[in-house]
């Protein structure tokens, strides 16, 4: 269930652009997974990419 925060405008559009930076991260993860052929840097970008994955939920929910 989504907490809803009473944040002021300057708030929201911090949150808006962390939200932007934290998909920018993620499509590069995915460019970078598709180049890259070692499993343990493919490993670790695919811990990035979950990682960055929370936090996008996590923006998203406020």
């Amino acid at each position: 269930m989504p907490h809803h925060i009473q944040m002021s405008e300057m708030e929201r559009l911090q949150m808006m652009e962390a939200l932007r930076f934290e998909n920018h991260c993620a499509k590069k993860i995915s460019a970078y997974m598709d180049q890259v052929q070692d499993p343990q840097i493919r490993s670790l970008l695919q811990q990035l990419a979950n990682k960055g994955q929370q936090h996008i939920n996590a923006l998203s929910g406020i």
